[in-house]
């Protein structure tokens, strides 16, 4: 037979759920690990690093072709691509003189260079979404279409804000970076030890930045969204001895930045995927439908962070006011004096001047501190964030393909027996869901499309079908 022939399905034993075995030339090229483009990758942070004007233009071409190549072994280059090595540095008061050479060849134009991977990576997509070879089964189609014509109306409001002189390239790179999960559903599948292996290297690299972190002079914001992915990865090991040593390193250093060195929001992010990998762990040791224990963790998490919001908005302080500097104190001054005064200020403006088109960058009036202030930072939330920059008919669309790649990754967190599908399908669901209530950087591009590619990677590997799971794991 030819080994192009199609095979047919098999019982898996030990899932319960019939599988599909993989042709072998399939399984030559769907690896999450690929040296070659790693190797390039590297190449362009070192050439980042000797001169940032054009390793810009060449990271554009190179972030192009992983984009337009969509398997899964573009992850980790991809991730390596979305840092600058000399302009982190300068920032950073390391290696090098201050800012004025990092700057001296720029033109303007890099901006378009950063711009346009996000916008390929949506046209990809929806190339992909009618590509009868793909395999869509894990897509939740009404909210793809629906955010396919969405597209629409942000090319309408990029044209508008940029006849009117407004920026107009953040809200096509937000809406590409929420369809990135969409990207991620629409790979090839990867096996469950290639799973693993993707998960143990974000978890990796997420240790490795937060020792540069501590003890060197460069800090990546990818940090925020990798760091509590290194968390759930440490915490499953070490209760699991799965290579402990290993996990406990991982998990102890970039808690130590984490937790003790960075923003109150990665702290919380980070501590709620360790948590999370102890009530994985539980579950796993019971025999007692333990799926239930973590769709309840989940549940309850959901309801606090609602519940934190809504304090936010009724509690907000907007004068000045003394707080204490232990855990609840400092949670209590991020809600009510810091967080409440920008949600409640931009709710005001959205009532008073609802907008429909996604004209991005819309400021607002906030009264803080005992003052009134024009606040053009956005309003540190990820549904008013998405309100602001994608208006009110393209945003709850984007909240709605958030929201169901948040329920398709919290059933691979309940059912899916492997361990790094479980830590890049929590460290995503804290990304959204608990890092979304104060300061959204899964929206960030650069930055928000890596979590979402894996996590949408991820659902579509782990994917068993309508009536998925049929079995619990055991």
């Amino acid at each position: 037979m030819s080994s192009y022939a199609t095979h047919l399905p098999t019982l898996d034993p030990a899932l319960g759920w019939p599988t599909v075995r993989p042709r072998r030339a399939a399984l030559a090229r769907d690896r999450a690990i690929n040296p070659y483009l790693i190797t390039l990758a590297f190449i362009y942070l070192a050439w980042s690093y000797f001169h940032l004007s054009s390793s810009i233009w060449a990271r554009f071409l190179f972030a192009s072709y992983l984009i337009l190549r969509m398997r899964p072994d573009i992850i980790l280059p991809y991730a390596i691509s979305c840092m600058q090595l000399r302009l982190n540095l300068a920032l950073g008061d390391g290696f090098g003189s201050g800012l004025e050479d990092v700057y001296a060849g720029l033109t303007g134009y890099e901006s378009y260079a950063f711009s346009l991977p996000p916008v390929l990576m949506a046209v990809r997509t929806v190339i992909a979404m009618f590509d009868a070879r793909v395999n869509r089964a894990a897509l939740p189609m009404g909210v793809a279409i629906a955010w396919l014509l969405a597209g629409l109306l942000v090319v309408a409001g990029a044209i508008y804000a940029k006849s009117a002189g407004y920026g107009w390239t953040a809200s096509v790179r937000m809406y590409a970076v929420v369809g990135s999960g969409l990207y991620g559903m629409l790979m090839p599948r990867l096996d469950q030890r290639e799973l693993t292996r993707l998960g143990g290297s974000l978890a990796f690299m997420a240790a490795v930045l937060s020792l540069s972190a501590l003890y060197g002079t460069y800090a990546s914001q990818l940090l925020f969204l990798l760091g509590p992915v290194a968390a759930v990865w440490g915490t499953s090991g070490v209760l699991s001895r799965t290579k402990p040593l290993r996990s406990a390193v991982e998990l102890v250093i970039s808690g130590a930045f984490c937790v003790f060195s960075s923003t109150f929001m990665l702290m919380l992010t980070w501590l709620w995927c360790a948590i999370a990998g102890v009530v994985e762990q539980a579950a796993v040791r019971s025999r007692h439908e333990p799926y239930k224990r973590i769709h309840a963790f989940i549940l309850v998490s959901f309801v606090c962070c609602v519940a934190v919001f809504a304090m936010g908005l009724v509690l907000h302080v907007e004068d000045k006011a003394e707080s204490d500097q232990s855990v609840m104190g400092r949670l209590e001054s991020k809600l009510y004096k810091d967080r409440g005064p920008l949600w409640v200020g931009f709710i005001r403006s959205m009532y008073e001047e609802p907008l429909l088109l996604p004209v991005p960058g819309r400021a607002f009036n906030i009264r803080s501190f005992g003052k009134d202030t024009l606040w053009r930072n956005g309003p540190h939330n990820l549904v008013l964030e998405l309100l602001r920059q994608m208006g009110l008919i393209v945003g709850p669309i984007c909240v709605a393909v958030l929201a169901a790649m948040v329920m398709r990754l919290s059933r691979v967190m309940a059912y899916d027996p492997n361990r790094g599908a479980r830590a890049i399908a929590t460290g995503a669901i804290s990304a959204v869901m608990i890092g979304g209530v104060t300061l959204p950087f899964v929206l960030a591009d650069r930055q928000g499309e890596i979590i979402l590619m894996a996590a949408g990677l991820v659902v579509t590997s782990c994917w068993r079908g309508v009536g998925w799971p049929q079995q619990p794991r055991r």
